[in-house]
C-alpha cells in the first residue's frame, strides 16, 4: 500500500514511537544547518571534529 516492504513496518512503527515527526524534523533541521556551517555559509570555519560533535549534540539532546 505504501511501496514499503513488509518485512520493515515493523521497525518503521518502532522508530516512528521513538522519533516523532517534530524530532525529525529538528534533525534534519540541524543537519541542514551544520551542513551549511561546513561549506563557511554564515559562521566562521570549522573544523570537521567540531561539526561533528555540535550535530551529534543536536540530534542526541
Amino acid at each position: 500500500l505504501l511501496g514499503i516492504n513488509p518485512y520493515f513496518v515493523k521497525e518503521y512503527h518502532t522508530a516512528a514511537q521513538i522519533y516523532p515527526m517534530k524530532r525529525v524534523s529538528g534533525i534534519i533541521t540541524s543537519i541542514r544547518r551544520i551542513d551549511m556551517k561546513s561549506k563557511g555559509l554564515g559562521t566562521v570555519p570549522l573544523t570537521p571534529k567540531d561539526l561533528l560533535q555540535e550535530l551529534l549534540l543536536a540530534i542526541f539532546q
